[in-house]
């Protein structure tokens, strides 16, 4: 197997094959960026929806923690 052909024609192959630009356009970053912006902004608003659940887990175990039922005139569970 000879690899002078990559090397001969390296630039050949990462700007018409790997960005996209030139008559043959492969454009495999082109293609794979949409992906890449899409994924991160999923993923920042998947983060940001587990956070929100996790603060109002957080605040709903702390507002059962401190009540107390006999002093609200709930009933009183042993």
């Amino acid at each position: 197997m000879d690899l002078a052909v990559i090397t001969n024609n390296f630039t050949f192959l990462i700007v018409q094959g790997l960005i996209g630009i030139g008559p043959f356009i492969g454009g495999t970053l082109r293609l794979a960026i949409p992906a890449i912006i899409l994924g991160f902004v999923l993923g920042i608003f998947i983060g940001l929806a587990r956070l929100a659940g996790a603060v109002r887990r957080f605040v709903a175990a702390i507002g059962e923690a401190g009540s107390d039922p006999v002093r609200r005139g709930g009933p009183v569970r042993a």
